[in-house]
């Protein structure tokens, strides 16, 4: 499996349920590594070709990132792209 084959909708998604995660209190979610898993548990694709994608995602400028990269958010352009192509992936 490629990155090409996980999208930048994929990303923003599982960034987006990592946050849920760590409003409800999961501790793994508290971590941030959980995007990372998600990713891997929806795409089926290596940890590496995951990073990758989210990677890709911030140059694309869907993500923002702190001090830690796997503890990203979404930016505006990336919360539009959950919502206007919501279940079109």
């Amino acid at each position: 499996m490629a990155t090409k084959d996980i999208s930048d909708w994929q990303v923003c998604a599982a960034v987006y349920d990592m946050r849920q995660r760590q409003l409800n209190g999961e501790p793994s979610a508290l971590a941030g590594q959980v995007v990372i898993e998600i990713l891997q548990a929806t795409s089926g694709a290596p940890k590496k070709v995951c990073e990758r994608a989210l990677e890709r995602a911030f140059r694309h400028g869907l993500v923002e990132t702190g001090m830690w990269f796997h503890g990203g958010w979404l930016t505006h352009d990336g919360i539009l792209l959950l919502y206007l192509n919501d279940g079109q992936h």
